[in-house]
């Protein structure tokens, strides 16, 4: 854990008060808290860039680079301001490494002679994440875990004095641990397996291949095959030996190795947001975005059996997210998606099997509804669909009016 020992940091830091002062009043903090939001106005600054440098298409192409380049112009005007901060604060030209560095020691410091405090713990975590991505993430809650089972109540910011079963002080540090800005923008750029020859995996990457990201040409994995030869890369280089020496079950190991790390997180995250009221926390989108990347590191493992293997894993490690209704046995896996039409493809089987099998039920009429939305050019086409009665009203407000053919 770079530096830092998780047993140093969960030492009591007295007999008499083991849990020491709040730190979320001291200097030393209120310096650590900006340093963290420049961290992730950095990360959040290279998505806009990206996003400003892509070749949008279609009718409102222009506009949409227009806005592209807006948001880039508006999030450098943000990041420089907290650069100025960072400056100010500690004498140095803010730099990712400058600022994590800078973080790490004031975690350290806080947490063995000041207090023992969550809000401290998310900071370290940032930039953990940020320095060692997965493995940071990983150790981050874990000292969160840790620091909850020892310290109790004690643990800063403690529960409402007049109410003690108001613990949201302490929600609102856990959602912004695992839901916030910050954490997500850094998230976004990590490399999930050594960059090398065969490209870049980030979750990012993910996103663009499951249609949830716009594709920023930057020569990260795009597709199975391409995860897969990063994969290989990756192993050999821990192996010590060629890339073409090593098998199919070699590279299926080293996918499942980070698929698993994400399922510990995934279920870390999941036990620290248990700890709370339904509700309180907001956990789901960091924990959506771990399922997301292990069913494609599960999806692009070779052969057959491999797959039906890797969903079985996914199964077992998201039993809270699985529907209601069973499965029937026998359905063939066929892998991650990878185009909007794969999705749409998909959708028209699954209404082809209702109709076959329980020709009553709606279902299909819905599934179909949604399949024409996918195909849908543009937002206007959506509405022409859905509410074709309120164009009129939203040519109004917009000042964008339909070609009509």
């Amino acid at each position: 854990m770079s530096t830092l020992s998780l047993d140093d940091l969960l030492t009591p830091l007295s007999s008499d008060e083991p849990h020491g002062s709040d730190c979320g009043y001291t200097f030393s903090y209120q310096k650590m808290s900006a340093m963290a939001d420049y961290l992730g106005a950095r990360a959040e600054q290279d998505e806009l860039d990206r996003m400003s440098r892509v070749d949008f298409d279609g009718e409102n192409a222009e506009s949409d680079r227009r806005n592209a380049e807006s948001f880039a112009e508006d999030g450098r005007r943000r990041l420089d301001s907290l650069a100025q901060t960072v400056k100010e604060l500690s004498g140095r030209t803010a730099t990712t490494e400058n600022v994590r560095d800078e973080i790490l020691q004031i975690g350290r410091e806080l947490l063995t002679q000041t207090g023992k405090d969550w809000r401290v713990a998310q900071g370290l975590s940032l930039a953990w994440l940020s320095e060692r991505g997965l493995d940071g993430l990983q150790d981050g809650l874990q000292l969160a875990q840790q620091l909850l089972s020892q310290f109790g109540e004690g643990l800063h910011p403690q529960p409402d004095e007049d109410d003690p079963s108001d613990v949201s002080a302490r929600a609102m540090v856990l959602s912004e641990w695992l839901a916030g800005d910050n954490t997500l923008s850094i998230w976004r750029d990590i490399d999930l397996l050594p960059p090398g020859p065969a490209g870049r995996l980030t979750p990012r990457d993910i996103d663009v291949m499951d249609g949830q990201a716009v594709d920023d040409r930057s020569g990260g994995a795009r597709s199975a095959e391409q995860l897969r030869a990063i994969a290989r890369f990756a192993a050999s280089r821990q192996d010590g030996v060629s890339p073409d020496s090593l098998d199919d079950a070699r590279v299926n190991a080293e996918l499942e190795r980070v698929a698993a790390q994400m399922d510990a997180i995934h279920e870390l995250s999941r036990d620290l947001t248990a700890q709370f009221e339904a509700g309180l926390v907001r956990g789901d989108r960091l924990q959506a975005a771990l399922r997301r990347c292990a069913q494609q590191l599960r999806g692009a493992q070779g052969g057959a059996a491999a797959i039906t293997a890797a969903g079985d894993a996914s199964a077992a490690s998201f039993p809270a997210h699985a529907s209601s209704g069973a499965v029937a046995a026998g359905v063939p896996v066929q892998g991650a998606l990878q185009t909007r039409d794969d999705a749409r493809r998909l959708i028209l089987d699954v209404c082809k099997f209702l109709e076959r099998t329980e020709p009553s039920h709606p279902a299909p009429y819905f599934l179909r509804r949604a399949e024409r939305l996918l195909s849908a050019k543009d937002f206007f086409a959506i509405m022409r669909d859905m509410a074709p009665d309120a164009l009129n009203e939203l040519e109004r407000i917009t000042g964008h009016r339909e070609e009509t053919e």
